[in-house]
């Protein structure tokens, strides 16, 4: 048989001290509606409704649970949910009893002798009613615990009566003592801030006329003197003649959402180190100065100001230091262009600034209304003046040198970008130059800033169709004068132009992050080359191929290059990735770790343009590299210029107490080779042997059967060149 309980059963405890009514009652309620509960006392029936779900409770009048006290304690049962209904059981006769339930915490009251018809059908109807109370009660409890937490409250004014009612969150918003209790609009206009306050009363006027129901914003002053902002919104009830019956209003706290709104902004909106403007929040700036000049006909002026070596600070003590000055450097920015002393300078005191940190240690300054040329020539310089005194911090004291450049509008350009790019343009002109720290952009740097950008667009298509060549220029053996290594060095065969100088394309690649690219299909095609020169029988030699800044930043370099090793199917040790001194001393801790892991692959790794950076030597201990090669600046010079002289002599004896392989670049006469020589260089490359070649003559050059005489040390030279190397 199933004995489970039917789903539309509600459940009765019937509390009674007499054993004959809760017998008689259970009868006469079908179980098929009714699952009936006995309670013999009222502790019973307290533990029963404490410890199981009832739906209504029969409660004899004439038992000690129905008097006041008992009574009050079933009611009050609940644990924040709604009480179970109770009914009292009560003779007609007992008239007090059924007045007292009537009047007291009870749902009904049912007269003795029971029907049982009656009976059923009043319990029925009860507990539906009582169902519907409930979820009605629930639903109001969930509104106002949504309210509360969406700080909302909700509250009615008929203007006709001035009557005022108010949810209790409703009148915590409006600090009407914390429960509502408004009496009149007065009460809540009091409590509005004063210069609000008129604005609101016209607001509830119009609202009550019809007029609109747009929301309105305004301020409370509570209790504490603390501001609060509020949003409220109206609907004018109307009588069915058009009169304004009842305003429902709606008030919302947003003051915690306007403050994060403000804050959001003001963060996307600003610098986080040095809480200046950010790059598109100063364009923005430029923009609104390019519209108030267009009509006004006045002047503006942008400043890019650069400050020189700022990466040694980084990378000596630490980015969050370097934070710590940059914010100090921005500061005094700051604070010295707001001088009176220097708004002086410009024509009008009215003249607006704006200022922003675009990236790294560059800046950029807006200032609105200038004068003649020659005025934001003196303030420009004033500004360098103000970083001749050194930032101070952490007891230590920092120099720096600053660059600026300007650019005038409508003078140069009205495009909030062109502006910028021109200034950035003429300060690193004026940096470049290193004599004069102001340069202004002239109608030449336009149109050269013009000619690269054509350049760098027609490199982008040269990229996209691979219009790329591998040229490769020997490295001799000084001693032996033969070919002992090859470097890759790339080529750019524009259709209709031919050959691009490498000087006049590479440095529009690297400021265009095209030189990655690049640099990757040069790794492929060399790899390929001096595998396919093996496969052929040419004897294996190192190839050499340079990496560029920005590729080497990239974090997947060491797998560029596994990849390229995989691809051609060259052997690690047949590969010699050059690095450019400043490239692997900018950020020398983390350069190391990619150092290694390329060393790892099997590579060997070189050192290009070594003397012109500032590498410090415990850390070039720890580069694990194998080749050193002296930058041709040092080379052209030899072996009259006693400082160049000097300069090789002490890299030869470094690379030598180092363990480290020995290249000079860019040798053209014999007499360089001799004093090279005579140091004890091991290897050299230029064209006192040979330019770089494109692949086809340097397969012939390294199939020929002989080098030539030419390439092979004087005499003297070779003699004491062997007699060091037996020593």
């Amino acid at each position: 048989m199933d004995q489970r309980q039917p789903q539309n059963q509600s459940k009765i405890l019937l509390i009674s001290d007499d054993a004959v009514v809760r017998k008689v009652v259970a009868s006469e309620l079908p179980s098929s509606l009714f699952e009936v509960r006995s309670a013999g006392s009222k502790d019973e029936g307290i533990r029963a409704v404490s410890e199981q779900q009832i739906d209504l409770i029969l409660l004899d009048a004439n038992g000690e649970a129905a008097d006041p006290g008992g009574l009050c304690q079933l009611t009050a049962l609940s644990d924040g949910a709604v009480t179970p209904p109770v009914v009292l059981l009560a003779s007609e006769a007992d008239l007090e009893v059924v007045q007292r339930g009537l009047h007291g915490d009870v749902l009904d009251v049912i007269t003795k002798p029971l029907a049982d018809s009656f009976l059923v059908e009043r319990l029925q109807y009860l507990l539906k009613n009582s169902r519907r109370a409930s979820a009605q009660a629930n639903a109001i409890r969930r509104m106002r615990a949504a309210q509360t937490i969406a700080q909302i409250g909700d509250w009615q004014w008929t203007p006709e009566t001035g009557e005022l009612e108010c949810s209790e969150e409703a009148g915590l918003i409006l600090n009407l003592d914390g429960n509502g209790d408004a009496e009149t609009l007065q009460d809540v206009l009091l409590q509005v801030h004063p210069e609000d306050r008129e604005r609101l009363s016209l607001w509830f006027d119009e609202i009550s006329e019809g007029r609109h129901e747009s929301p309105i914003e305004h301020r409370i002053i509570r209790t504490d003197g603390n501001e609060r902002l509020v949003v409220q919104h109206a609907m004018c009830l109307q009588e069915s003649n058009g009169r304004p019956q009842q305003l429902a209003i709606v008030v919302n706290d947003v003051t915690e959402r306007r403050q994060a709104e403000v804050e959001n902004q003001y963060h996307a909106s600003h610098d986080s180190v040095t809480g200046l403007q950010n790059y598109e929040s100063f364009l923005d700036r430029i923009k609104e100065a390019s519209w108030t000049a267009e009509r006004s006909g006045e002047r503006f002026a942008v400043f890019y100001l650069g400050v020189a070596k700022f990466a040694r600070i980084h990378e000596s003590l630490g980015h969050r230091f370097g934070d710590i000055v940059l914010a100090k450097i921005g500061e005094r920015l700051k604070m010295g262009l707001r001088c009176t002393d220097f708004i002086s300078l410009i024509d009008g005191s009215g003249s607006q600034t704006s200022f922003a940190r675009i990236h790294g240690a560059n800046f950029a300054i807006l200032l609105q209304s200038v004068g003649r040329v020659d005025e934001v020539a003196r303030l420009a310089s004033r500004i360098n003046e103000l970083f001749t005194a050194p930032i101070v911090h952490g007891g230590q004291e920092f120099y720096f040198v600053t660059n600026i450049g300007v650019a005038l509008s409508p003078d140069d350009s009205q495009d909030a970008e062109d502006l910028l790019r021109l200034s950035q343009t003429a300060m690193n002109r004026c940096s470049g130059e290193g004599r004069t720290k102001v340069q202004f952009a002239t109608p030449k740097m336009n149109q050269e800033t013009l000619e690269l950008m054509s350049l760098e667009a027609s490199l982008r298509r040269g990229v996209q169709l691979e219009q790329f060549e591998a040229h490769y220029q020997p490295k001799i053996d000084v001693g032996q004068g033969r070919i002992v290594g090859m470097e890759a060095l790339v080529r750019w065969r524009e259709p209709g132009v031919g050959i691009v100088a490498p000087g006049r394309f590479i440095s529009v690649a690297e400021e265009s992050g095209l030189i990655v690219p690049i640099g990757e299909w040069m790794l492929r095609e060399s790899c390929r080359q001096a595998k396919a020169w093996q496969d052929a029988g040419i004897e294996p030699i190192p190839i050499a191929v340079n990496v560029s800044v920005e590729q080497f930043r990239r974090a997947d370099i060491v797998k560029v290059v596994a990849d390229a090793l995989e691809e051609s199917g060259l052997d690690p040790e047949w590969l010699e990735i050059e690095l450019t001194e400043s490239a692997v001393m900018e950020n020398t801790e983390e350069n190391i770790v990619v150092l290694r892991r390329l060393k790892s692959l099997g590579v060997l790794l070189s050192i290009d343009d070594f003397g012109t950076g500032y590498s410090s030597l415990s850390y070039l201990r720890q580069f694990p590299i194998d080749i050193l090669k002296i930058d041709r600046s040092f080379v052209e010079d030899l072996p009259d210029d006693p400082d160049a002289a000097a300069i090789v002599t002490t890299i030869v004896h470094m690379s030598r107490g180092l363990g480290l392989k020995l290249i000079a670049e860019g040798v053209e006469t014999e007499a360089q080779l001799d004093f090279l020589g005579m140091l004890g260089c091991d290897q050299y490359q230029g064209y006192l042997y040979s330019r770089p070649l494109p692949a086809e003559e340097a397969t012939a050059l390294l199939e020929s059967p002989a080098m030539s005489e030419k390439t092979a040390l004087s005499g003297v030279a070779k003699e004491q060149r062997t007699h060091r190397r037996a020593g």
